[in-house]
């Protein structure tokens, strides 16, 4: 036996996921995410994930619909790849880009709105959509400093967190 004490390891894994990585999931399924990814850093690994933190709903909305108009060109591209699939025909011009922050659920609800009535081909067949209509396309949850150390801490640890300077956006690690 060798009196040698144990050696650390030389690699610990760190499974940094910036942006608001945790925000796209809904609360409950968090801790799950999270747990996964220890388990892929190992005994010795932590994930470092980033999210978002609840600010005022006009600021919200205006950073998911910003003025320069990113966020809409990207979600409407969803609908440029649908008309990759053979035989579907969505004319995104007669659709617009919506943001939402929800209070309720600490959210923001991205969807892509019909400006009028509209018809749209699909595989399945045509499908119509009333002016106004809605498809729901993304999430991104908010939590506030003392939520995201709950979602960190429900994942099985004690959590550290950072924030930048004007508490818009947290990393902790797990």
């Amino acid at each position: 036996m060798s009196d040698a004490k144990p050696r650390r390891p030389l690699l610990r894994v760190l499974d940094a996921t910036p942006g608001s990585s945790i925000g796209k999931f809904a609360p409950h399924e968090v801790a799950k995410f999270l747990s996964r990814i220890r388990v892929l850093c190992g005994s010795d690994g932590r994930p470092l994930p980033g999210m978002d933190l609840v600010e005022d709903k006009a600021m919200l909305e205006a950073a998911y619909d910003d003025p320069l108009g990113v966020t809409a060109a990207f979600n409407l591209n969803i609908l440029n790849s649908v008309n990759r699939i053979p035989g579907s025909d969505v004319d995104v011009r007669r659709w617009r880009h919506v943001a939402r922050y929800d209070r309720r659920e600490s959210r923001i609800k991205m969807y892509l709105e019909a400006k009028k009535e509209v018809s749209v081909r699909l595989l399945d067949g045509l499908r119509a959509f009333r002016a106004g209509e809605r498809i729901h396309t993304e999430n991104s949850y908010k939590a506030d400093s003392a939520g995201l150390a709950a979602l960190m801490t429900a994942a099985g640890r004690e959590p550290r967190c950072w924030f930048d300077g004007r508490r818009r956006f947290a990393v902790a690690l797990g």
